[in-house]
């Protein structure tokens, strides 16, 4: 079961990145100031990371959560009640991203370290 936690944790952070991105509306009165910047660095870095555990490919999931932010913030303008599009949120999107990549790379980085200790003597 271990092997398979990363994908498991990607679509299940996929699944909760979509549903809070397209969710007509989303009441966030009395929420601290500043939580909806946590919330996009959030949404966007966490299945970054995971992604990027489970399946390697980092500019490939890089790339496509990029190109989401922007589109999910039109999107929201365009199609969804209730909500707006804000290029601030899309830029906070894109910082989520750009942490995510690196908290994966040094993941990556801190497991293949510690495989080349172990199997020195």
């Amino acid at each position: 079961m271990r092997a398979r936690w990363p994908a498991w944790a990607f679509l299940l952070l996929l699944g909760a990145h979509l549903v809070a991105l397209y969710w007509p509306r989303i009441d966030a009165t009395g929420a601290p100031g500043g939580s909806d910047k946590a919330m996009h660095l959030l949404l966007f870095g966490a299945p970054v990371l995971a992604g990027v555990l489970w399946l390697g490919r980092p500019v490939v999931i890089g790339l496509a959560f990029l190109a989401h932010a922007p589109t999910s913030e039109w999107m929201q303008a365009s199609f969804l009640p209730g909500r707006s599009g804000d290029p601030l949120d899309a830029a906070w999107d894109c910082v989520g991203v750009v942490l995510g990549l690196l908290l994966a790379w040094l993941v990556l980085r801190r497991r293949q370290t510690a495989r080349a200790s172990s199997t020195r003597w």
